[in-house]
């Protein structure tokens, strides 16, 4: 209680440094129109509460910046000469949740008292999953708190590092005035939310897949559908009279490290966060062993492309029983696993029977004396702390990061390799297919780059090797239409739902009694993310059941990607296909916009009653205080404290003139003393009553005069009665 106290008091006086609420009941806003002149308007909002704010916008010259910003209905462009910067006027706002949890900041790293730089900060970082989050957190609340980037954390303050973008950003709300926070002051709350932070932090273990924030750069494209056309998330971009009142959902996309997933996850990263506004962050997982888990806890939100078949379990456990993730549908094309060996084997023994299985093709003698031997293969992979990426503790059939089956263990130099990209693609199901067929093959660990590098570069000397692969992906599929494929797919037995069942193999690679015979079969890919955004947010879940992707859609990506990259060609995609995934986008829920109504300072009628009725009251303040000092002396006005009415005079006084000030035209100096007198005033009246107040209560709860009163009374009572 002292503490929110503290906190009002200090607000009231600074007016600085103070988390807002995430509405307010009235703003005026000062902007200059088309001839630069200074205008103001008054929001009226759909939906306030907690506390009442005033903004407006003044126009200053910065040397240090030549852009600024149109706010509210015009593009963010190149305008020399007219930087900006918001000036924030707040009425005494009465905090409710938000104060009670509300951090004491460091008020000396704030830029200036009361302003905010409304300049377009870099893309936002991620936030914990909580409603009413407000994006573009400069300082921490209780409603969330800033994950930081890679090597970016300190423990005396929390930054996010974002690499800049050259496309433009679109202005956003504010609901702080500093930038920086103290972590001297820290509640309760604040310290679990960072240990929630450090345990979800990548430790290089194979237990649990690494995630990683990746930037995506605004597609300038998507923004402009979004804010100009239906269904009008954002604002309409013709027609200044909407304005997009603040997003509350923040979001983790999870893609997993294929190329395909990684761009369906930028896709669908980009749509939600320039054309419906949601606050967006897309991360890249190193492995997709337990995405199901994350989902379940909260680490991330959605993931678009999930591949269950060897997840079988995991659906069961958390989707059907435990409701704790969601299906989503399918993604829209499909997807199958497998072995791939180098074409040049085929080139050079054509006379093979290549449409033999796998278990038959990868004995023959001329197969495997074109493969490179243990020896040759080089190290495998590891994290940044040394420690192997297959590691026995979490892999127990892996030893010194490899995979030796039974039937390479007494001669490993018989035995050739295959390459895996991460142990946790199949979780055992690779090295028991291996083991079950008596496959003389070592499984080696690489990374996923290293064999989309290495892997060309091997064909193209006519060298040859053998590895665990995927479909979509550009390094497997056609390089153009009739070509022939740059690798060959070696299948096993084909997959019989009732005979295979690849969940009893995971983890168990090498247990007695354990064989496993089949090949991958061709999936539908599947949408899973959490139950909270159905319940929270319907429109955005609405989206994310609605976008589908066809087999043409994601190999045009694929070839884009190769191209340009993946950013540049998800946004080429979204501007020659805006009619495919308009039909996604649901319309936005009620009470979406406020309306901006603009109010015309020399006819509006209110602020003429206002300035009337302040100068009669201004007029009765100082008769009333020239009253109390000619008759201070009188018993009535002395029995009234004059002193203590001369204070709340003044403070009245005082609150008038920041009244008068609005007819002046908007300027930092202006809004700045409008808050302070405003602020002063106010805490005269309100300190001034408090003090008369705890002075009457001193008198009337005054034992010894209550004693004394009673005393007089029967004294004049009985003399009263001797004298009749």
């Amino acid at each position: 209680m002292i503490h929110v106290l503290g906190s009002l008091y200090h607000f009231a006086l600074t007016g600085r440094c103070f988390p807002s609420t995430r509405s307010a009941s009235s703003k005026s806003l000062a902007h200059p129109d088309h001839n630069g002149r200074m205008i103001c308007q008054r929001i009226r909002p759909i939906s306030h509460r907690h506390s009442r704010f005033q903004h407006c916008w003044h126009h200053l010259q910065q040397p240090d910046h030549q852009h600024s910003a149109r706010p509210f209905g015009r593009e963010w462009a190149p305008q020399p000469q007219q930087p900006s910067r918001l000036c924030a006027r707040d009425y005494f706002p009465l905090m409710t949740a938000l104060v009670v949890t509300a951090p004491r900041f460091d008020l000396g790293q704030c830029t200036q008292p009361g302003y905010i730089d409304p300049r377009p900060p870099p893309a936002p970082p991620v936030l914990f999953w909580k409603h009413h989050i407000i994006p573009d957190i400069r300082c921490m609340t209780h409603a969330g708190i800033a994950l930081p980037g890679p090597h970016s954390f300190r423990a005396s303050q929390i930054r996010a590092s974002h690499s800049s973008s050259t496309t433009a950003t679109p202005p956003r709300p504010r609901n702080l005035l500093c930038n920086q926070w103290s972590s001297r002051h820290l509640s309760l709350h604040h310290l679990f939310l960072l240990v929630a932070i450090f345990s979800s932090m990548p430790r290089g273990s194979a237990a649990t897949s690494n995630l990683e924030i990746r930037d995506v750069p605004r597609c300038s494209r998507a923004y402009e559908v979004g804010q100009g056309s239906e269904p009008k998330w954002l604002r309409d971009k013709s027609n200044e009279s909407w304005h997009f009142a603040g997003r509350n959902l923040t979001m983790t996309i999870e893609a997993d490290p294929w190329k395909s997933a990684e761009l369906t996850g930028i896709l669908t990263t980009t749509l939600l966060r320039d054309v419906m506004g949601v606050n967006a962050t897309f991360v890249y997982a190193s492995g997709s062993g337990d995405l199901y888990k994350r989902i379940s806890n909260g680490q991330v939100h959605f993931n678009v492309e999930v591949w269950s078949n060897d997840k079988l379990n995991e659906y069961q456990e958390h989707v059907v029983k435990q409701g704790k993730a969601e299906d989503f549908g399918l993604i829209g094309y499909d997807g199958q696993s497998g072995i791939y060996l180098t074409r040049n084997a085929r080139t050079l023994y054509p006379d093979l029977n290549w449409t033999a299985k796998a278990d038959i093709l990868l004995k023959r003698p001329e197969i495997l004396s074109l493969l490179p031997r243990l020896e040759d293969a080089g190290p495998t992979a590891r994290f940044n702390n040394g420690t192997f990426v297959c590691s026995e503790t979490h892999y127990p059939w892996c030893k010194n990061g490899i995979y030796t089956p039974p039937q390479c263990s007494s001669n490993p130099g018989s035995c050739r390799v295959l390459y895996m990209p991460h142990p946790s693609y199949t979780v055992g199901l690779l090295e028991q297919l291996v083991a079950t067929h008596d496959l003389p093959l070592i499984v080696v660990y690489k990374s996923e780059a290293w064999v989309r590098s290495e892997l060309p570069k091997l064909s193209a000397t006519n060298s040859s090797a053998v590895f665990f692969w995927w479909s979509p992906d550009p390094l497997t599929e056609r390089p153009a239409p009739g070509a022939d494929e740059p690798y060959i797919r070696l299948g096993f037995a084909d997959f019989d739902p009732g005979k295979c069942f690849p969940e009893t193999v995971k983890g168990k690679v090498g247990q007695a009694g354990v064989e496993y015979k089949c090949d991958w079969p061709e999936e539908l890919l599947k949408k899973v993310g959490s139950p909270r955004i159905t319940r929270g947010h319907p429109q955005v879940a609405t989206f994310l059941r609605q976008l589908m992707l066809s087999r043409t859609d994601i190999m045009e990506l694929l070839t884009e990607d190769a191209k340009v990259g993946n950013t540049t060609a998800v946004c080429d995609w979204i501007g020659r296909h805006v009619d495919r995934w308009r039909r996604w986008v649901p319309p936005p829920p009620t009470g979406h916009y406020k309306t901006i109504v603009p109010v015309s300072q020399a006819t509006q009628p209110i602020l003429s009653i206002v300035l009337v009725s302040a100068i009669l009251t201004t007029i009765l303040v100082i008769a009333t205080s020239v009253g109390l000092h000619r008759w201070s002396q009188a018993a009535p006005i002395r029995a009234q404290s004059p002193p203590f009415m001369q204070q709340i005079l003044l403070g009245v006084l005082l609150m008038l003139v920041s009244v008068y000030f609005e007819v002046l035209t908007p300027s930092a100096p202006i809004c700045s003393t409008r808050i302070w007198l405003l602020s002063l005033g106010l805490t005269i009246v309100t300190s001034s009553i408090l003090v008369k107040t705890w002075r009457i209560f001193q008198i009337v709860a005054n034992r010894e005069l209550k004693v004394r009163i009673r005393r007089e009374v029967l004294v004049a009572a009985m003399v009263r009665v001797c004298r009749v």
